[in-house]
């Protein structure tokens, strides 16, 4: 083998056994190097499924204005908006309305509504005024805080 072709073999394992080795984190200096962590700034955290801010005028929501009907649930209605029906403890006939999330959704919702006919709840509910989203203007509704199946 010629002299030329063993330097060029030398020369070429050592460049590739440094180049496959880490920098120490110290450079010539003494001062140390910049971390990816200096130079890239993390992404801001996403809020997932959390539902949207109220869009009434009323920031609080003081207890006297929550209050609770218990009767025995009669169905759902898909209108412009969805409706719960239910006859009150008097035999009279009560409606609610879906507006936000609510406790209880797991078990009375739209989807799961006909296996509870017929069966005892109690709504907890709101008097409250909601801006409508198809014409802007305000509505005054039952909401839907919490549903419970007695």
């Amino acid at each position: 083998m010629k002299k030329s072709n063993l330097i060029f073999a030398l020369f070429f394992s050592i460049f590739c056994f440094t180049s496959c080795t880490q920098p120490s984190s110290e450079n010539k200096t003494g001062n140390q190097d910049a971390d990816l962590e200096d130079i890239v700034e993390t992404p801001p955290e996403k809020k997932v499924n959390q539902a949207p801010a109220p869009t009434t005028n009323e920031t609080k929501n003081s207890s006297a204005d929550v209050q609770q009907t218990i009767g025995t649930f009669s169905s759902i209605e898909d209108g412009d908006y969805y409706q719960l029906h239910m006859k009150d403890e008097n035999k009279k006939e009560a409606s609610f309305y879906f507006w936000q999330a609510y406790e209880g959704a797991d078990k009375l919702n739209v989807g799961n509504w006909e296996s509870v006919k017929g069966k005892k709840i109690k709504v907890t509910w709101q008097n409250s005024k909601e801006k409508d989203p198809d014409n802007g203007k305000e509505i005054a509704i039952k909401k839907i805080l919490a549903i419970d199946i007695l």
